[in-house]
């Protein structure tokens, strides 16, 4: 039998698919495993002829192995060129599912208008609504707390509420004077007490760029779910759980905060409280304060997505504009006034008396509702009554800087007849001051500007 060996190396077979070896190693054979077919297991070959014929055989084995890495690299290089897919593999569900949510994000930023329906949390309190919203946050609909149904309006970045009586008076309202004020009125809220600032989180174009933006940079997990009995994908990212269609076209259906539970709904703390300043024991003037402020904003929010088509946009835009009509009586309620003095009533005599009332009113230093350099409109309604019987109420507006004072007069007419029997008669006069946040020019400014947006409504819009 001849020395195979002084042959030279056997020829490398064709190479087998590659599979990375475990362990450290670079480009060594797998620890423990088979040797590569073709050469020789290591020791001396049979009938002696040292070691050139070793030489050989090893030069052979290192040949091969350099063949077969270089195969295996060409391969690895050939998996991830092109579209950085491995090969034909699908590419990974969540891959899929972030390009699939940036475009509905995108297409969300894009729509006319959206309608929320679900639940928002203030404080670990829930309230429900059903919102409408445009593209730039404009937005009418309701929220329930408790047993009452709340309307709600956000215009000129600002969000409004309107109560009845019930609901005031449940929420600790005696004063009647204010009663009247709030009670079917809207009542400016800061995003601070409602647990959601409407117009900046809700409004289309700001909500479907966030997503967008947050699908596009931070890593997101995918699941199959199930939203009133229908298949959706449910797409988690940093910060929210997102609902899409199943089938294409993809829409966002459902979006909610992470975390979000299913507590019971409550009376959440935006209702405020309502301090009173007791009368001057000496005088009958009373001026009564509003709102006290609340805690910041949690931004929870569970809600369902539905969107109008064009005429269901023409309709919302006149409910809105029909609520900013109703804003000329609005009260800003994180305004206060307070009484400078007593109310003075100067001249008095049997045809009349004229009541003269000072009030200051103070802004929160945080401007939640006014801003600093904004002036301050104040309605201040004084009642004046002869012998407990009344007899003239006046309703004045002043406008007034913030933490600045003004001044307010009403003069009642009446006439006491001449007596054999004179007797003492008592005029008294009672006043009390609300905040309007908007003057009548700011109103037909909004008004304008709701115009000009659906005029710009862009066409078609998501449907569904």
């Amino acid at each position: 039998m001849g020395n195979e060996h002084d042959q030279g190396p056997e020829p490398i077979p064709p190479a087998q698919p590659f599979a990375p070896p475990p362990g450290p190693s670079r480009g060594g054979p797998p620890p423990g495993g088979p040797p590569l077919r073709g050469a020789h297991p290591p020791g001396p070959p049979p009938g002696g002829g040292g070691g050139r014929s070793r030489r050989k055989t090893a030069g052979g084995v290192v040949a091969g192995a350099l063949v077969v890495a270089l195969l295996a690299t060409l391969v690895v290089v050939g998996l991830f060129v092109g579209d950085g897919r491995l090969g034909d593999r699908p590419p990974a569900p969540e891959r899929t599912a972030a390009a699939q949510l940036r475009r509905a994000a995108a297409r969300l930023a894009d729509a006319a208008a959206a309608r929320y329906r679900g639940v928002v949390a203030a404080g670990g309190k829930r309230s429900r609504v059903d919102l409408r919203v445009t593209r730039h946050g404009a937005a009418h609909g309701t929220m329930t707390v408790d047993d009452d149904e709340l309307r709600l309006l956000a215009v000129d970045g600002r969000t409004f509420i309107k109560g009845d009586e019930g609901f005031w008076r449940s929420s600790g309202m005696a004063d009647e004077d204010l009663l009247r004020e709030y009670a079917g009125h809207w009542v400016g809220m800061p995003p601070a007490e409602l647990g959601l600032d409407v117009p900046g989180t809700l409004a289309p174009a700001e909500l479907g760029r966030a997503v967008e933006q947050e699908a596009a940079t931070t890593g997101v997990l995918v699941e199959n779910a199930l939203l009133d009995g229908a298949p959706v994908k449910r797409v988690t990212t940093a910060r929210w759980n997102v609902y899409l269609a199943a089938t294409d076209p993809r829409r966002i259906l459902r979006i909610e905060t992470r975390g979000f539970g299913d507590d019971e709904l409550r009376r959440p703390p935006m209702v405020p409280r309502i301090p009173t300043v007791r009368p001057d024991p000496d005088g009958p003037a009373t001026v009564q304060p509003a709102a006290a402020r609340g805690g910041a904003p949690t931004g929870e929010f569970r809600l369902d997505l539905t969107f109008p088509d064009e005429r269901e946009i023409g309709r919302w835009y006149e409910e809105l504009q029909g609520g900013v009509r109703e804003l000329t009586d609005s009260v800003d309620p994180r305004v206060e006034f307070s009484l400078d003095g007593s109310i003075r009533l100067s001249p008095c005599d049997v045809n009349g008396c004229t009541a003269h009332v000072r009030v200051t009113n103070s802004v929160p230093a945080d401007g939640s509702t006014t801003a600093p350099d904004r002036p301050v409109h104040a309605a201040i309604t004084i009642t004046m009554t002869l012998d407990g019987r009344p007899v003239r109420t006046c309703r004045i507006t002043r406008t007034m800087r913030p933490n600045g004072s003004a001044t307010a007069s009403c003069r009642a007419g009446f006439h006491i007849p001449p007596s054999y029997t004179p007797r003492r008669h008592i005029v008294r006069a009672e006043a009390h001051a609300v905040a309007r946040p908007l003057a009548r020019a700011d109103v037909d400014r909004i008004l304008r500007d709701l115009r000009a947006q659906r005029s710009a409504v862009p066409t078609p819009t998501p449907t569904g």
